[in-house]
């Protein structure tokens, strides 16, 4: 028994590069919209705070402190609001410009660690680019260059020129990081979009190749069945015939009519064959894992399988089985909640044993009515002599069992 556990799945849609140049920061498709863009968010709000403490604490006045501090908490607003609507966001230079008049506004006040304050435009270098694109964005980083700058010549004189020029790569760096965000926010989409178009030509191929399939078998059907009932047919009519006066002839023509209908249920045994899914060659067991693998993919739950490849699953339930074990799981997906779930394939009594066990929520079978799905499986297994039980209580999970005759029990 081994565990099929799924890889991580991105959860939400993917989404594109946005209008023009833009991307916002919850504009980056999975899986890249939860790491990224919480990181981004993440190190805007430490700077924030960070900065904010450090320029409060240089300020000489208890006046400016407050002033600061509802400077800092509207930044924090307009920080907060531009990460809302980051995906589209609908004035993103306004955004931009009352954040930077809030940046402004604090380098004005008289504080000792001014360039705390000056730190808060290395953060709207990266944003100004997400939310406005490469090129509005570098108008903005050199009017963040000019401030900080400004700001740096006037509490340290020409010795500011030194920070000046230090500012001169920080910015234009931060705003590559940027570009590059985007940039990767919009080739993630390009390509997913290229998988969905190649999942869709895909399923297009593959419905061509079901109706030539379809008419394959129609003319096969024709062609070799349909000749062998016509001729069964001529000569039972052949034989009532001569049955009264010639009955020896009668009888020859009854045996040609039966060598004729034991070729056409050879034929039709060769034409069900082919009609057999695709999906069973390697038997029953293959697949299951199949099956399993991807619906744990889709769903992201676990799947523990045993799966026993000696069983001798009947030619005839091997459909049956493999339906009963999709309802199930697709039962599972919709309303049970699990964390994992249990697939097994025994040989036991001498009845083959399916079993899909999960551990969500259950249900009460005494209030519940019974669904379509359980339904069918429960017809599915009884046209095989079998019979399907459901387990099940609330909170104990839920747990499906088929049994159907085993090949040695075929009559």
């Amino acid at each position: 028994m081994h565990t099929v556990t799924p890889p991580h799945t991105p959860s939400g849609p993917a989404a594109g590069s946005g209008a023009g140049e833009r991307a916002g920061w919850t504009d980056l498709p999975p899986p890249l919209d939860r790491r990224i863009a919480f990181a981004l968010d993440t190190s805007s709000w430490v700077v924030l705070v960070v900065m904010s403490v450090l320029g409060l604490w240089g300020l000489r006045d208890t006046g400016s402190m407050v002033l600061a501090g509802a400077l800092c908490l509207v930044y924090g607003l307009l920080d907060a609001v531009g990460r809302r609507h980051a995906a589209v966001p609908r004035y993103p230079s306004l955004l931009m410009a009352l954040q930077t008049l809030v940046v402004a506004i604090l380098l004005a006040l008289p504080s000792d660690y001014r360039d705390a304050f000056a730190f808060l435009l290395v953060m709207l270098s990266i944003r100004c680019v997400l939310f406005l694109g490469p090129r509005a964005g570098a108008a903005w980083i050199a009017l963040f260059w000019l401030l900080s700058s400004a700001a740096a010549l006037w509490e340290y004189g020409l010795s500011g020129l030194v920070v000046a020029g230090f500012n001169l790569g920080v910015y234009p760096l931060c705003g590559m990081v940027g570009y590059a965000l985007a940039a990767l926010a919009r080739s993630t989409a390009e390509r997913a979009d290229a998988l969905a178009e190649l999942q869709l030509a895909q399923a297009r191929l593959r419905r061509v190749a079901v109706d030539e399939e379809r008419r394959r078998l129609g003319r096969d059907l024709h062609d070799s069945v349909k000749q062998q009932v016509f001729a069964t047919t001529m000569q039972i009519g052949a034989a009532r015939a001569l049955l009264a006066d010639r009955p020896e002839r009668a009888s020859e023509a009854l045996d040609r009519a039966e060598q004729a209908a034991r070729r056409a249920g050879t034929e039709l045994n060769t034409v069900i064959h082919e009609l057999r899914s695709a999906e069973l060659d390697g038997g029953v067991p293959l697949a299951l894992q199949r099956l399993t693998d991807s619906w744990a993919q889709e769903t992201g739950t676990p799947v523990r399988v045993g799966l026993a490849e000696t069983v001798q699953v009947p030619e005839q339930a091997e459909h049956a089985l493999l339906r009963v074990a999709e309802e199930a799981l697709s039962n599972v997906a919709r309303h049970a909640g699990a964390r994992q779930v249990e697939v097994s394939l025994a040989e036991a009594g001498g009845e083959v044993v399916l079993t899909i066990a999960d551990d969500g929520r259950g249900y009460d079978p005494g209030r519940a009515r019974t669904g379509v799905g359980v339904s069918s499986m429960q017809e599915r297994v009884t046209a095989l002599d079998g019979r399907l039980d459901v387990h099940t209580a609330p909170g104990g999970g839920t747990t499906v069992r088929a049994r159907v005759p085993s090949r040695g029990e075929e009559t």
